[in-house]
């Protein structure tokens, strides 16, 4: 879970190419991870063979929502933190409730199947995807208005002086 984390984190990072927006959207995704797991204890799931598979999907279904939020948010001319926020809800909140629709739309049918680890994998995607979806409608931005970056705080190319510095020490990392 913390290798996975970690990997979205520098996705996150080459995606919006700001560090404090990865930073806040990490903490959302660890935010849905933890409601997750947190089913999976009031539910009496022991750990078993379908409980680790969604355990290595988990943190690729908390990212999505999330990482379109933040990447309109960061793509917004507008300097208040509130302004970017409502562009990024505005802009992206239609796209992802239908996204989180016809996913868990598609995830209900596995209820229907006889196998417990179908209905198991069905429960784990809709559990998974509305706490994505509250994650990144709700806390996300609350978060980003409160607290996101303003003009070019946390920019990895900022300013002629640190320019690119970051940015070239993570592809040399990442071998792009």
């Amino acid at each position: 879970l913390s290798l996975s984390m970690a990997l979205a984190f520098v996705v996150l990072l080459v995606a919006t190419r700001n560090l404090w927006l990865s930073v806040l959207s990490c903490l959302c995704m660890s935010g849905v991870a933890s409601c997750f797991l947190a089913f999976m204890i009031l539910a009496g799931w022991t750990l078993g063979p379908v409980e680790s598979i969604s355990m290595t999907v988990l943190v690729g279904l908390s990212v999505d929502y999330v990482v379109h939020i933040a990447i309109a948010y960061g793509g917004c001319t507008a300097w208040g933190r509130v302004a970017r926020s409502r562009y990024a809800l505005r802009s992206m909140g239609s796209a992802i409730v239908a996204g989180a629709a016809t996913t868990i739309g598609a995830a209900l049918f596995l209820f229907a199947c006889v196998c417990i680890f179908f209905t198991k994998f069905g429960t784990f995607v809709v559990v998974t995807l509305c706490g994505a979806l509250i994650h990144a409608l709700v806390i996300l931005p609350a978060l980003l208005a409160q607290a996101g970056p303003q003009g070019v705080d946390g920019e990895l190319e900022a300013n002629a002086n640190t320019r690119g510095r970051m940015w070239r020490i993570l592809r040399r990392w990442l071998h792009l």
